[in-house]
């Protein structure tokens, strides 16, 4: 029954106005979860599509944070079930001067639908919603079991999640999960990533004198500022290498199989060298060796700091406090705490015991094989729904927070999405354009 999606597909086309204008409603509910704007009556947009739908077990699951809307759907033909992930909440619109449209209109512009959440990621919650219904009303059922979880905190981190995952572990147990919550790439073809660097987020304080003295006495007074740029500058050498003892020793080397998928990955280096205005990428890096490193490798990053004053003319200050924050992508098999508290041995041994080490959330990394049935049933899916073959990610050097699902929950997992790939996500006059949108709900019925 379900082997052909054309039918399902002919369907999609003949609903999709009535579609914009469904989608066009949600987009007009702001839910900024950073300002904890419109998140409970967006909630409940989404779970009221998901009962018209047919997801009739549709539910606002409420606690710490903003609420998840939780959804199942039984198929009378498999066993298996695969779990979809994605959120509903949005970046703040901010500059609202930089906006050609209200952020909340989903004004209709030269075939481009505009507004916060257009192209991530109220897009890719809508798009699997509107396949479940395509399934539910040309066949009365759907190819697999399906269970879907809608975040309401992924633009701040998810921190509930996690929670969330291990509170219903039983109820969450799937054969393959999809994050669907990616954008196609630059050149339109569909994106799969089948991991995720981990991060370990942390800062670093030094205190002096109890508040600001005269820089007059700087020869007898400690300098915090000092203190902490000799701290960091313990943590890496001149070549990159990354100094902490026992920092590398659970890094995975990457295989032959992962090596290949990363060959095969579209880098444009002239491209990004210009945009950034750079001459040359750190190390004099090019080629396979920029693109392994990029991916493969672990890293350390000053993120930013602050000391003293640094405001408009001159004020001679020795500053009594100085801060730094610094994150380390991590690759697998490595660990967010550990390494803190290798951060903090390394530095108790450098001479530094006096620099404060406070760990803030992270996420390990996660990992799922292209071997496994929900990574080649969404190269499948790609090639069905937009005609070209997509660009496989073994690893991608970003966060988020894929080990849910690969480590608590076991569920080998894929991400996705059809976010439009000039969207301007995160940023002024988000859009998506028609055909995208279109093409994005044919997508999520080809996963399905």
């Amino acid at each position: 029954m379900f082997k052909s999606l054309d039918s399902i597909f002919r369907l999609i086309d003949e609903k999709f106005s009535n579609y914009v204008e469904e989608f066009q409603r949600l987009i007009q509910q702001p839910s900024i979860s950073a300002q904890g704007v419109g998140m409970e009556e967006c909630a409940e947009i989404v779970k009221e599509y998901m009962v018209k739908a047919g997801i009739s077990s549709a539910q606002i699951i409420s606690g710490k944070g903003n609420p998840i809307v939780y959804g199942e759907v039984k198929s009378g033909s498999s066993e298996k079930t695969l779990l979809i992930y994605s959120h509903y909440d949005v970046q703040p619109p901010e500059p609202l001067e930089e906006w050609s449209v209200e952020p909340f209109s989903a004004e209709i512009r030269n075939g481009k639908i505009y507004g916060r959440g257009t192209s991530d990621s109220k897009n890719n919650v809508f798009a699997m919603i509107k396949a479940v219904e395509a399934f539910l009303e040309k066949f009365s059922d759907v190819p697999v079991n399906l269970k879907f979880v809608f975040d309401g905190e992924e633009e701040i981190g998810s921190p509930n999640l996690p929670s969330f995952i291990q509170s219903y572990k039983g109820r969450l147990k799937s054969n393959g999960a999809i994050m669907f919550d990616g954008t196609l790439d630059i050149s339109g073809r569909p994106v799969i990533t089948l991991g995720v660097k981990g991060i370990a987020y942390l800062e670093l304080r030094v205190r002096g004198a109890k508040r600001d003295v005269h820089s007059s006495r700087a020869p007898i007074i400690p300098n915090p500022a000092w203190r902490l740029v000799w701290a960091l500058n313990t943590l890496k050498d001149k070549s990159e290498k990354i100094t902490i003892e026992g920092f590398y020793e659970k890094v995975k080397e990457p295989t032959e199989e992962e090596i290949q998928l990363m060959r095969e990955i579209p880098f444009s280096e002239e491209k990004v060298l210009k945009e950034l205005g750079l001459k040359e990428f750190l190390g004099g890096l090019t080629g396979e060796k920029l693109v392994e490193t990029l991916l493969f490798k672990p890293t350390c990053n000053i993120c930013g700091i602050e000391s003293g004053y640094v405001g408009p003319g001159a004020k001679t200050i020795l500053p009594h406090e100085a801060f730094a924050k610094i994150d380390f992508r991590l690759v697998p098999d490595m660990d967010p705490h550990e390494v803190a508290v290798k951060v903090r041995n390394h530095l108790r041994r450098a001479g530094f015991g006096d620099v404060e080490v406070v760990e803030l959330p992270g996420y390990p990394p996660a990992k799922t094989s292209i071997k496994e049935a929900v990574s080649q049933s969404s190269v499948k899916a790609a090639s069905l729904a937009w005609g070209v073959e997509p660009i496989i990610y073994p690893i991608i050097p970003a966060s988020t927070p894929m080990y849910v699902f690969t480590r608590d929950l076991s569920v080998p997992t894929a991400a996705t999405g059809c976010g439009d790939s000039e969207g301007n996500i995160h940023a002024p006059n988000e859009k998506i354009s028609l055909n995208v949108l279109r093409s994005g709900i044919k997508y999520a019925a080809a996963l399905i």
